[in-house]
């Protein structure tokens, strides 16, 4: 109960407002610029271990501010955007050194078998437990003034939102005056999210903005083209997708994802990460844009990436949905469909059987 009340008084809207109203009034460098409709900014960052909540509301700023002084009209930040604040918690950046040290020293090979957590993952449920609502309210607080000061559309990135009984790993878009246009919880979790007891959502949703209509699953949804086809289904034209991968950083195994499904799907994809180590466990990924083939310059789906899968970045893109209509229009396979696969697959991979088991293969 002490460490929940520390807690929520460290992150209280107070502090989250006072924090942020101090910059604001030192910081006279930028001025409300036009906006260019078209441009995005996705961002990637390090989990950083800050020491007090100022640390955060600064580190924010300066992404956001960056994305403005490069007029981009929209921001995106990545999964689990609300790490640092573990560090908050009394004790736990000492905890925290220690088992990143020892993750480190672990061979690639261990790393990618699984990672040592924070001491089990029931002590990562209750951490999560214990995180979830302070560190949503001031999530939200600082993105929504954020917003408005920048007058900006800015995706909050994920953080975990207290749902009943139950946690989900949420993310949260909101437009220039402050106000939340959209949550969408995650639909298809990883193996350690299940293991500590997340939920996961059964929905994807869109929202019409002036750049085109936008759909945001998160991360481990890209590994699915159900998610993509579904989202396009619904008229999505650019799909977001904020990642923090828990694993070392393997070109091959980060095109399982997005690359993928924007080829299949012909949209935009728009990638946010989250890298660097919490409680012995290594998060890596490359930010970036990413079109059909027949859209880039070296024709490999990439528009443009972050150099390096490790440290921060904001990479900023001009998105022409006009042209990725015609693209779509002139693709020679687009839209092509193999409705007895489907059906058939759609019912042995989603329909469970009269013993309440998943008839896959």
């Amino acid at each position: 109960m002490f460490i929940k009340k520390r807690l929520r008084n460290k992150l209280h809207p107070e502090r989250i407002v006072a924090a942020l109203d101090t910059i604001i009034q030192t910081d006279d460098s930028f001025l409300h610029n036009k906006y260019n409709v078209k441009r995005i900014a996705t961002v990637q960052r390090k989990i950083k271990a800050i020491k007090t909540i100022d640390d955060f509301v600064f580190d924010l700023y300066q992404f956001i501010k960056n994305a403005a002084e490069q007029e981009a009209q929209y921001i995106i930040f990545p999964e689990y955007n609300f790490f640092d604040l573990f560090h908050l918690l009394p004790g736990l950046s000492y905890v925290d050194r220690y088992l990143n040290r020892r993750s480190q020293q672990k061979t690639k090979r261990a790393l990618n078998k699984g990672n040592v957590h924070l001491q089990s993952n029931h002590t990562l449920k209750k951490l999560f437990h214990l995180m979830a609502e302070p560190s949503e309210i001031a999530l939200l607080t600082l993105m929504k003034r954020l917003a408005q000061h920048f007058r900006m559309y800015i995706y909050t990135g994920t953080y975990i939102h207290k749902k009943g009984n139950h946690l989900v790993n949420r993310g949260t878009f909101i437009n220039p005056d402050g106000e939340i246009m959209l949550h969408q919880d995650k639909v298809h979790l990883t193996d350690f999210e299940a293991s500590i007891g997340l939920a996961r959502e059964n929905r994807i949703q869109v929202i019409d903005l002036p750049i085109g209509k936008i759909a945001i699953p998160i991360c481990m949804d890209a590994s699915y083209f159900e998610t993509f086809k579904l989202a396009t289904s619904l008229q999505a034209e650019i799909v977001i997708i904020p990642i923090a991968n828990n694993e070392a950083y393997q070109k091959w195994r980060a095109m399982r994802g997005i690359w993928g499904r924007v080829q299949e799907t012909y949209v935009y994809g728009v990638k946010s990460s989250l890298n660097g180590w919490l409680g012995g466990m290594q998060f890596t990924g490359k930010a970036g844009f990413f079109a059909p083939c027949e859209m880039t310059k070296h024709f490999d789906g990439v528009v443009q990436i972050a150099p390096e899968s490790y440290g921060d970045y904001v990479i900023v893109n001009d998105l022409d949905v006009t042209q990725l209509r015609q693209v779509r229009h002139n693709a020679t396979y687009f839209g092509d469909k193999n409705e007895v696969f489907e059906k058939n697959y759609f019912k042995k991979t989603y329909v469970t059987n009269k013993e309440g088991l998943h008839d896959a293969f």
